[in-house]
């Protein structure tokens, strides 16, 4: 076992270290929050699409499980510094309990197509999605729609473009 770990040119823990700062970063990105009605604009899921477009779609996904597991401790990882298990299960936890679907979605897209675009504006809009229907038990239906998904669609999808040009960028320079 040493000596398969001896021959890897990375350390045998930098997997596990890539996924906890991955978690950290999504946390970061989480404290630029603009407070909109029920559901705040945060960097969270540009922070989740990165994570998992960088790190891959097994990394990326226990990236974003860690940090929702963080924040489910108490941390205040959340948007706004929110932590606890509360924020989960309130009107806006199914856009965070989307987040590791999304990063490995996100990992997936990035290491098996080229034709990422469309695809990457699919699963952000697939997050939302989960997020909108989690929150029509709290503010309706066509509440829901007007205020969880649609100021949402554009954001989003500069986000994906975002995460589309950087990780293209640094494709390019390998």
């Amino acid at each position: 076992m040493n000596s398969i770990i001896a021959k890897r040119s990375i350390p045998a823990h930098w997997p596990l270290v890539q996924v906890v700062l991955a978690s950290c970063f999504i946390g970061l990105c989480a404290q630029i929050s603009i407070p909109l009605y029920y559901v705040p604009f945060t960097g969270q899921t540009f922070g989740v699409m990165l994570v998992g477009a960088t790190l891959g779609k097994r990394a990326g996904f226990f990236a974003a499980l860690l940090y929702l597991l963080e924040g489910c401790a108490g941390c205040p990882v959340f948007a706004g510094g929110a932590g606890g298990l509360h924020c989960l299960l309130g009107p806006t936890g199914g856009y965070l309990i989307a987040y590791p679907l999304q990063a490995y979605g996100f990992g997936w897209l990035f290491e098996r197509t080229k034709r990422r675009m469309p695809l990457a504006m699919g699963i952000a809009c697939g997050q939302l999605a989960m997020g909108t229907f989690w929150l029509i038990p709290f503010i309706g239906a066509k509440n829901s729609f007007l205020f969880g998904f649609y100021p949402f669609i554009t954001i989003e999808a500069i986000k994906a473009l975002l995460v589309f040009s950087i990780t293209s960028n640094e494709r390019r320079k390998k």
